[in-house]
């Protein structure tokens, strides 16, 4: 296992920027102080039409009258943006791995809050010269919400904090679970099997590997008693179509959640109701142990 990363991030007084009007939104924009140690915020306004790239442009914007400096290194170059639906990949060059962990870390958190502002937004994904942004040491950072990071004022901080978990995702043929250990960063008031299921709904976001879940379905709630954890989503898991095999779905949700030490069973409610049916023939009352027959062993 990897070493727990806690990271403080503060925020410090805000600034306000001029020229309010009924046709603009007020956004937070997110700096960094002189020494790079925490977060600040600068509110303006920005027109209704105000996308990703609009707001990446603003964090680089200097501000006058403002002791704050962009949170990202002028040596760090950003190559392109994209957005796709409810996220925003941004993709930076090789560059973006010459910063210290400290800098690296509240940039990362200065960039989601930002963006995570527009209403259609709720992840933002980072890529390093083509591939997914990693950790120091390998692991995939992954996909990224506001909820990751949190923010403190005054002489009140709050933890942010990483750990290792295996996700089950589907592999091509979509009849077998292919795992894939990550590292991720949240907030430590988020709790991990939370975090286990919203990565599993963001998708795998790397090659040789298949979304298990549809992309729009929503947890509703989450949580454990005696080693069992109750995951209550929405209709859509039942509705929704992926191209996976009936019980790849199910024990994606299940292997990846039974990784987690305090967990031993899983029962999936849909709308808070256990009596239903996935796919005619998966009774969703049962509560599912792990499965390690449908995952892909090496060499198939």
């Amino acid at each position: 296992m990897l070493a727990v990363l806690s990271v403080c991030v503060f925020i410090t007084v805000s600034l306000t920027g001029c020229g309010a009007s009924s046709s603009k939104n007020q956004f937070t924009i997110y700096y960094v102080n002189q020494e790079r140690t925490a977060l600040a915020e600068y509110k303006t306004k920005l027109d209704e039409s105000a996308d990703a790239q609009a707001l990446v442009n603003e964090m680089d914007k200097a501000r006058k009258k403002s002791t704050f400096i962009p949170a990202r290194p002028a040596y760090v170059k950003v190559d392109h943006v994209q957005t796709d639906g409810q996220n925003v990949y941004i993709y930076y060059t090789d560059t973006y791995k010459s910063m210290d962990n400290a800098t690296e870390v509240l940039y990362r958190a200065a960039v989601v809050k930002t963006l995570t502002q527009l209403p259609e937004v709720d992840h933002v994904t980072f890529y390093v010269d083509g591939a997914p942004a990693t950790y120091a040491d390998g692991t995939v950072i992954g996909m990224m919400s506001a909820d990751d990071f949190v923010e403190a004022s005054g002489s009140n901080s709050a933890d942010i904090q990483s750990a290792d978990i295996k996700l089950y995702f589907a592999n091509a043929k979509g009849d077998k679970l292919i795992p894939m250990d990550m590292n991720v960063t949240y907030n430590k008031n988020v709790p991990i099997e939370r975090v286990v299921v919203e990565q599993l709904i963001n998708g795998p976001g790397i090659s040789g590997y298949y979304r298990t879940l549809p992309a729009n379905v929503k947890l509703l709630g989450i949580s454990v008693t005696d080693g069992t954890c109750y995951v209550n989503l929405d209709s859509t898991f039942i509705d929704g179509m992926v191209n996976a095999a009936e019980m790849v779905p199910v024990y994606s949700i299940v292997n990846s959640l039974c990784d987690i030490p305090q967990i031993d069973r899983v029962q999936i409610l849909i709308n808070g109701e256990s009596n239903r049916m996935y796919r005619e023939s998966i009774s969703l009352e049962t509560k599912f142990t792990n499965n390690e027959d449908i995952v892909q062993k090496t060499g198939e």
